[in-house]
């Protein structure tokens, strides 16, 4: 794979992708792969940040984020799945995010219904998500669907004092009372004077089904350094006890972007958060899954030679990240270096145990040499189906 970075129609189309059982891959020294399956591309637009969830029944709702090629935000689009994945229905875009937005995070809570955390964008620098280049944002939104994805209502704008600018990457959780928590990233400084300020990860909480919404508590910050906390990922563990997954780096960033995922924990309900911990997985960003086992999945990208992609790693309980339990979902062994922008996984178990991973991949080029740079900046979504 050479150079692989308003109502709901719900038309199947195939995507000439045979589905397999998940394979039982273990802790992948066995050999064996994942199967892969074509979730959505389009023949102009580029797509990236797909968020899986499930919905009524055994349907499978994902959304995504589509733009012009070469640029990371635009309108919020849907793909379902009624098949285990088989096959998915025609892309369409939800009406409240249509323009300035590069995901967004979903979550299925107990009463059924879908909650769509996203980030509008109100500039770009060079259409990429540069925090330290003036890039600004419009606020943090949700919106909830009761019908499995058919209609949304209005997108609700959170205040997110005392922070002066937010972004989303982890999605709503709701815990055993009923209350809800959206892990975010941002900083309390003004435009002009966050340019130093290291990003903490922090917690929004709302009692009344998504109505309104307060600040809750800091996930992860460095006070007296330069490191940033980013891309926060939560689950909850039962009870209340959480785990959050974060991206450190450097405020200024270093070449390679990248570095080993960091942990926390919470013992009640969010409020307060363990010192943050090194993990033995390298790569960004993360995503959580709590299996029906127990067991809780980080799947992550990987960006970085040898073989590039995006790989998983099972805890027992999600306190211990072992390195022999790293493996991989995904590889694209002869990617170019300055095309790594892939990974960005979102992952969800289906019925029959098998877990889907869904993640984002370069466009394949037909006639690449008498394409344009930004035809080659399009991307499409996968995804890959097998068991642990």
């Amino acid at each position: 794979m050479k150079n692989t970075r308003r109502a709901f129609a719900w038309s199947s189309l195939g995507i000439g992708a045979a589905y397999a059982r998940g394979i039982d891959i273990g802790s992948s020294r066995g050999g064996n792969q994942p199967t892969s399956v074509r979730l959505h591309e389009d023949p102009k637009l580029s797509c990236f940040e797909v968020n899986l969830a499930r919905g009524f029944g055994s349907d499978l709702v994902a959304t995504f984020g589509r733009a012009a090629p070469g640029t990371e935000a635009g309108e919020v689009a849907m793909v379902l799945s009624r098949d285990g994945a088989r096959t998915w229905s025609h892309a369409n875009p939800l009406a409240n995010f249509s323009s300035g937005h590069q995901l967004a995070g979903l979550a299925r809570l107990s009463d059924g219904s879908l909650l769509a955390s996203t980030t509008k964008f109100g500039f770009l620098f060079e259409g990429k998500l540069a925090w330290r280049k003036d890039s600004e944002t419009e606020g943090v939104f949700v919106s909830k669907s009761k019908d499995g994805g058919h209609h949304w209502d209005d997108a609700r704008k959170l205040d997110i004092a005392p922070f002066a600018t937010a972004w989303t990457r982890g999605s709503i959780i709701e815990m055993p009372d009923g209350s809800l928590l959206l892990p975010l990233a941002g900083q309390k400084r003004g435009r002009y004077q966050r340019a130093g300020e290291p990003v903490a990860s922090f917690l929004m909480r709302s009692s009344n089904q998504g109505a309104t919404w307060a600040y809750h508590s800091i996930i992860s910050r460095d006070v007296h350094g330069s490191n940033d906390y980013d891309e926060p990922a939560m689950v909850s563990l039962g009870g209340e006890r959480l785990l959050c997954m974060l991206r450190k780096h450097e405020s200024i960033r270093q070449a390679p972007a990248g570095g080993y995922l960091h942990m926390t924990m919470s013992e009640d309900g969010g409020a307060t958060w363990s010192k943050t911990q090194p993990t033995s997985m390298w790569g960004h960003p993360a995503h959580l899954l709590r299996l029906r086992d127990g067991r809780v999945l980080c799947t992550y990208g990987y960006r970085m030679h040898p073989n590039p992609g995006v790989k998983g790693c099972v805890s027992e309980d999600g306190t211990a990240w072992k390195p022999g339990n790293i493996f991989s979902i995904q590889e694209v062994a002869d990617l170019d270096s300055d095309r790594l922008q892939i990974g960005c996984p979102s992952s969800v178990q289906l019925d029959d145990g098998g877990i889907l991973t869904g993640y984002q991949v370069w466009s394949e080029n037909k006639a690449a040499g008498t394409q344009t740079g930004a035809a080659q900046n399009r991307q499409r979504l996968e995804g890959s189906l097998y068991r642990v």
